[in-house]
C-alpha cells in the first residue's frame, strides 16, 4: 500500500473524528456564551472532547491538534498550555 493510501477503517475513524470535531467547534460560540466564567467554561468543554480524544487512538496527535486550533482560533486560551 502506497503511503498515500489509507486503510478504510483508519481513514473512516479519522473521518469520524474530524466530523465530531467539526460539530464541538460549531459549537464553542454558543459554549462560551453559556459558560463564560473559565471555571465552569473548562469543564463543560472537556466533557465534549474528552470522548473524541477517548476515541482517537491512533489520531490522537490530529484530535489535539484540531483542538488546539479550535481555541486559538476562538481566542480561548487552554490553562494546561500556559507556564
Amino acid at each position: 500500500m502506497a503511503p498515500w493510501q489509507h486503510n478504510g477503517m483508519t481513514a473512516l475513524a479519522r473521518n469520524a473524528l474530524a466530523l465530531q470535531l467539526d460539530a464541538v467547534a460549531g459549537a464553542l460560540p454558543q459554549l462560551l456564551a453559556d459558560y463564560p466564567d473559565p471555571a465552569d467554561f473548562w469543564p463543560a468543554f472537556a466533557g465534549m472532547t474528552d470522548v473524541i480524544e477517548d476515541q482517537a487512538g491512533p489520531h490522537a496527535a490530529f484530535v489535539r491538534e484540531r483542538i488546539g486550533a479550535m481555541l486559538l482560533h476562538a481566542g480561548v486560551r487552554d490553562p494546561a498550555t500556559q507556564a
